[in-house]
C-alpha cells in the first residue's frame, strides 16, 4: 500500500515539475533583450477607465493646487538624487536571480543621459564580470524617506557616463511566476513597469532608511495581510508623479484582488535596516507603475 502511494506521489511530483519546465520553457523563449524604452509598455498597465493622458493631466492639476511648504504631512525636498538602476537576470533552479546594479551614492543620474544607453553597448561592458542572460534598464527612482543611509561596499562600476555598483540581489521563485501570462515576458523587461506587479520576491541587500515623526508614509497591504512601505518611486513612468501627490496613486493602480493601497502620518520615526550577511532577508514588490516596496510589520498612526 505504501509502495503504491510512493510511485503516484512520485508520478504527481514529476508531472508538477514538468508543467513548470514546459512554462519556464515558453518564458525563457520570449526574454530576448529588450530597446531602451523606459515608458513605452506604461500604458499597458493602466487603470482601463483612464488614459496615461488623463492620468498625468491629473496629477499635473493636483501638483500646481499643492503648497510644498504645508500640509497633512512634512514635505522633504532632500528626499535624494535620483538614481538609475540595471538589473542583470539569469535563470538558477527553481528561481530567477536578478542582481540590481545602481548610481545611488554617486552623481545624480540623468533620464536623458540614461535613456541613451542600450542593452547591447551594457551587455558588452558588464559580460566581463556578469553571466546573465538578459539585462533590463529600470525607471530612474527617487526615494520616499528623509534619509537612506545604505552604504553598499560593492566596487563600482564604468557603464557608459555612469557609475554603478551592485546594490541587491532577488529571488523570485519559479511557482510565482506560473500564474503569470507569458506575454509578460515577451521581451524581457521583467523588472519595467506593468511587469510582475504585486508578486512578492525575496531580497539580499544593504539597506538602511530613516523616516521622520510626522512624515507620511505610503504602502501596499497584501491579501495575507503583510504591510509593504513604499521605498522609491519611479518619477518617470507617469509625468507629473512626486512625493507631494503620491497619496493620489491609489485611483491610478489596477490593483490585483485582495491588496490595498494605503497612506498614513507616522507618529514615531521609522528605521528599517538590513545588511547583506541577513542573507535573502527582505521582501518586496513592485506595482505597474515600477515603484517599490518592501515587507514590514505593520504600522499605526
Amino acid at each position: 500500500m505504501f509502495k503504491k502511494f510512493f510511485i503516484i506521489s512520485f508520478v504527481f511530483y514529476v508531472a508538477l515539475i514538468g508543467a513548470g519546465v514546459v512554462h519556464f520553457t515558453h518564458i525563457a523563449k520570449r526574454l530576448k533583450p529588450i530597446s531602451n524604452n523606459i515608458e513605452s509598455k506604461t500604458q499597458e498597465s493602466l487603470n482601463k477607465n483612464l488614459s496615461l493622458d488623463d492620468i498625468e493631466n491629473e496629477l499635473a492639476s493636483k501638483k500646481a493646487n499643492t503648497d510644498s511648504k504645508e500640509g497633512d504631512f512634512e514635505f522633504y525636498k532632500s528626499y535624494g538624487d535620483p538614481y538609475c538602476i540595471i538589473t542583470a537576470v539569469k535563470f538558477k533552479f527553481p528561481s530567477l536571480i536578478a542582481t540590481i546594479y545602481t548610481t545611488h551614492g554617486f552623481e545624480p543620474c540623468n533620464d536623458k543621459d540614461f535613456k541613451e544607453l542600450s542593452i547591447p553597448s551594457v551587455t558588452a561592458q558588464m559580460q566581463s564580470f556578469s553571466t546573465a542572460f538578459f539585462y533590463s534598464l529600470n525607471p530612474p527612482q527617487l526615494n520616499t524617506m528623509a534619509s537612506n543611509l545604505s552604504q553598499p561596499y560593492e566596487p563600482f562600476i564604468n557603464i557608459g557616463k555612469f557609475r554603478f555598483r551592485k546594490i541587491a540581489v532577488a529571488k523570485i521563485p519559479l511557482p510565482s511566476l506560473l500564474s503569470e501570462p507569458v506575454s509578460t515576458f515577451n521581451d524581457g523587461a521583467l523588472f519595467q513597469p506593468g511587469r510582475l506587479p504585486y508578486i512578492p520576491f525575496e531580497g539580499q541587500e544593504d539597506f538602511y532608511a530613516y523616516w521622520k515623526q510626522g512624515s507620511l508614509v505610503f504602502g501596499l497591504v497584501s491579501p495575507k495581510g503583510n504591510y509593504y512601505v513604499m521605498t522609491s518611486f519611479a518619477y518617470s513612468s507617469l509625468k507629473n508623479l512626486e512625493i507631494t501627490n503620491l497619496k493620489d496613486l491609489e485611483k491610478y493602480l489596477s490593483l490585483k484582488p485582495g491588496w490595498k493601497f494605503q497612506s498614513f502620518t507616522l507618529s514615531k520615526p521609522l528605521i528599517i535596516r538590513y545588511q547583506v550577511a541577513d542573507g535573502f532577508a527582505t521582501r518586496r514588490v513592485i506595482d505597474e507603475f515600477g515603484n517599490y516596496y518592501m515587507q514590514i510589520q505593520a504600522l499605526g498612526n
